[in-house]
């Protein structure tokens, strides 16, 4: 839950950003970015981290992308747009991408 919505204010799409950043923390980590008995507090008064010992193997522009994703300010979180634009999706060049998109969705075999 994006802080802002802890905190009572309006629903909004940086709130979706926020909800990204967690996914992706867990997802690579295999970690929550936020522990504690009360996880509402633990959201508004601390910080996220990324263990050396977990977030070593990871670029630089990956956990930067996810922490510009968590910051508790939704008006410095990245949009769509910018995310779309981050280095971290540098890797693909618009080349892989066209071929990926043509080629379908992969298969279930």
């Amino acid at each position: 839950m994006a802080p802002e919505v802890i905190e009572g204010k309006p629903y909004g799409y940086s709130c979706d950003m926020w909800s990204l950043g967690v996914i992706l923390y867990v997802m690579l980590s295999g970690r929550y970015p936020f522990n504690g008995k009360n996880l509402e507090n633990e959201i508004i008064n601390n910080s996220h981290s990324f263990p050396k010992n977990v977030w070593g193997k990871f670029s630089p522009q990956c956990t930067y992308f996810i922490d510009r994703l968590l910051n508790k300010d939704p008006s410095k979180r990245l949009t769509a747009d910018e995310a779309f634009k981050h280095p971290w999706f540098d890797i693909l060049t618009d080349e892989q991408l066209k071929i990926q998109t043509e080629a379908g969705p992969a298969s279930d075999d």
